[in-house]
């Protein structure tokens, strides 16, 4: 090592150095640590009003007309008022959790911390917050129709199989992303 690199090296900050050194011995470490600090910051954000009032009501009450809509395309008659959808035999209320803005924060979190350039992970966080908004809308309709057809059904297609379905979902999409982006730089090739 030269005069100058050391000097360059010498000048470097603290969180520099210690950032170089996680990610050269433990790069793990380093996803974790990074994306640790990006959920809580979405979860920091999340609680608060401004967050509720802002974008989370907006983003319900944006399904919410939108699966009304779709229903409407296919002859069931519903009425959208506010965050409910409702016809004359059934009806249900978009509230949190039936909005994908966790897994999309996992899944954006993700795409984040992992090591490549932030030119690969714009188009991947764009396509799977495509995908994961998509699959939220089919949900919400398919529940409405589950409800509708297979009442008993309901809760159980609510908590259990599209909760656990959405979450692997994103998982899905993050690996896919770090398949299609490792492929770019030829580590799959």
């Amino acid at each position: 090592m030269g005069k100058k690199d050391k000097k360059a090296k010498a000048g470097d900050s603290f969180k520099d150095k210690l950032k170089a050194s996680i990610a050269d011995k433990n790069p793990i470490l380093l996803f974790l640590l990074v994306f640790g600090a990006l959920m809580g910051l979405f979860y920091a954000v999340w609680i608060t009003e401004f967050f509720t009032e802002t974008i989370f009501n907006p983003v319900l009450h944006f399904y919410a007309r939108l699966a009304g809509f779709i229903l409407n395309l296919f002859g069931y008659g519903t009425v959208v008022s506010g965050m409910n959808i409702s016809n004359a035999d059934f009806s249900i209320s978009v509230k949190r959790g039936c909005d994908a803005i966790e897994p999309i924060a996992l899944f954006a979190s993700a795409v984040l911390a992992f090591p490549a350039s932030f030119k690969k992970k714009m188009p991947g966080i764009a396509a799977g917050v495509a995908f994961l908004l998509a699959v939220n809308l089919i949900r919400i309709v398919s529940l409405f129709l589950t409800g509708l057809y297979a009442p008993a059904l309901f809760d159980f297609m609510h908590m259990e199989v599209w909760q656990v379905v959405f979450i692997l979902l994103a998982l899905v999409c993050w690996v896919i992303w770090i398949r299609w982006s490792q492929q770019k730089a030829g580590v799959y090739e």
